[in-house]
């Protein structure tokens, strides 16, 4: 099943290119650049598709990322911001899971402790992303991503622990 990765930024090229890199495996990438100035993506290994906005902030950037990936026929869509660099074999962690058929599986820091953020790597499987919503984009900058973490949790089925 295809995992799409929506990654936001604001114009952070550096990062933003950092965070790429690290994804040597991944089935898509999209990225929404709500910065200044366009995002030009050097060469990569995987499909990546970048929109810029005038700042419709982590929400909406988050949401019409998810559009596009489910539009491109993903199974599922993982959320991250720039500078949440992903752990060593995200690509496979993630099949596992949606291997394994999860609604949403969030994963952990590197000292066990749970992420409860939505933009640090949570994978929704498409279908909860239609019956619960996206993000609440009049949320824009802050609790965006607590709000749909606990939405995502609070409809069953979210996996929490080392993937």
């Amino acid at each position: 099943m295809k995992i799409g990765i929506v990654i936001v930024t604001f114009g952070d090229h550096k990062r933003l290119y950092r965070h790429l890199e690290l994804l040597k495996d991944a089935d898509a990438v999209y990225v929404i650049n709500n910065g200044p100035g366009p995002v030009k993506i050097p060469d990569a290994r995987y499909p990546v598709k970048v929109k810029n906005f005038d700042n419709i902030g982590p929400a909406g950037g988050f949401s019409e990322g998810a559009k596009l990936a489910m539009a491109d026929g993903c199974g599922y869509v993982a959320f991250a911001d720039d500078d949440a660099y992903p752990p060593p074999n995200l690509m496979e962690r993630l099949r596992i899971q949606a291997g394994n058929g999860v609604r949403a599986a969030a994963g952990t820091y590197d000292d066990g402790m749970p992420v409860k953020l939505a933009n640090h790597y949570l994978m929704v499987k498409t279908e909860v992303l239609r019956e619960q919503g996206l993000y609440h984009e009049p949320f824009f900058l802050m609790f965006e991503d607590e709000e749909f973490y606990k939405r995502i949790e609070g409809s069953g089925g979210c996996m929490t622990g080392r993937w």
